[in-house]
């Protein structure tokens, strides 16, 4: 059940409506576009090096997020369908598949006004993909003091 209703906490005010609108956003100039000369060298290189190959199954299952606030949730069923489970539902038809956000929101109990006005946590992320049987095993960034060189080939703490 969603904690945020195990809690019977009141939803968050709906957000208001947006005063102005945008296209795209402009990507961080520290951040590499995908795209660019530059990004499409990186990609080729991780092709060469044989470090891609999660790549294409992730990119036969793409799919846009129906929400702003449900780009962890859109991940999330990229990577289930990506990884062939099967959710034990019907999407549409005879099609067993997670087809949208709303589907894994039902599925796992989650509130979804709440998602859509406040997003989600790492936590309810891990917790909607334990949800659907995957095994996870969350690792948070290393804190950014840490020495780089304290990290083993994993990127654990050795």
């Amino acid at each position: 059940q969603d904690e945020f209703q195990s809690q019977n906490l009141p939803l968050p005010p709906p957000l208001p409506p947006p005063k102005y609108s945008f296209h795209r956003r402009v990507l961080p100039t520290h951040l590499t576009q995908f795209s660019s000369p530059k990004g499409k060298q990186r990609f080729h290189q991780s092709l060469q090096s044989g470090n891609a190959e999660a790549y294409f199954p992730l990119a036969e299952q793409f799919l846009n997020q129906s929400d702003p606030a449900y780009c962890g949730i859109t991940s999330l069923i990229m990577v289930l369908n990506a990884m062939g489970i099967d959710p034990n539902v019907r999407w549409r038809g005879g099609w067993r598949w997670f087809g949208d956000e709303d589907m894994i929101l039902d599925l796992c109990c989650i509130n979804k006004e709440r998602v859509k006005r406040v997003g989600i946590l790492m936590e309810e992320f891990v917790g909607l993909a334990r949800c659907q049987g995957v095994l996870v095993d969350m690792k948070r960034p290393f804190p950014e003091d840490m020495d780089h060189q304290d990290l083993n080939n994993e990127g654990e703490v050795a």
